[in-house]
């Protein structure tokens, strides 16, 4: 028996380098502003609103990127479209360049889970979200491990 390649066999999978634009993707600094039923992230600088779907989902992903080996997690497809075009609304493609698709509805941030702590920044408010179950106890405190913690003013 051959273990040759037959001619019709596909070559390997490359796998996507999800670390190359990364330098170029922008600083989020997520606070516990909320008004009118979405909640406020800035992104260098600019407000962008988010739903509470969309919010849940993001730090989801930011989680998941720097707590599972993958880092891919699943997220329902219109959640993520929809935190896709918030975030492209405010920075042209952002979206797409920040969240990769995996199998059917798995997600995972592009950031390289060391750059976590560099890209995102959190405010002490950020945390009273806890109580309006935006993420858990435990998210909480990968939350805390996984990123920049702000001063209070």
């Amino acid at each position: 028996m051959s273990l040759h390649r037959s001619a019709h066999a596909r070559p390997p999978l490359k796998r996507p380098d999800t670390g190359a634009d990364t330098a170029a993707l922008p600083r989020f600094t997520l606070s516990g502003d909320r008004r009118k039923d979405h909640f406020q992230i800035d992104i260098d600088g600019e407000g962008v609103e988010l739903t509470h779907a969309a919010l849940k989902a993001f730090v989801k992903l930011i989680v998941a990127r720097g707590s599972t080996g993958s880092g891919f997690v699943h997220v329902p497809r219109v959640t993520v479209h929809r935190l896709r075009q918030a975030l492209d609304h405010a920075f042209g493609e952002l979206g797409d360049r920040l969240i990769e698709t995996g199998c059917r509805e798995e997600y995972r941030l592009t950031l390289h889970p060391d750059q976590l702590h560099e890209h995102v920044a959190l405010e002490p408010s950020f945390f009273e979200l806890e109580e309006l179950q935006v993420f858990s106890k435990d998210q909480a405190a990968a939350l805390h491990r996984l990123c920049r913690i702000l001063e209070p003013l």
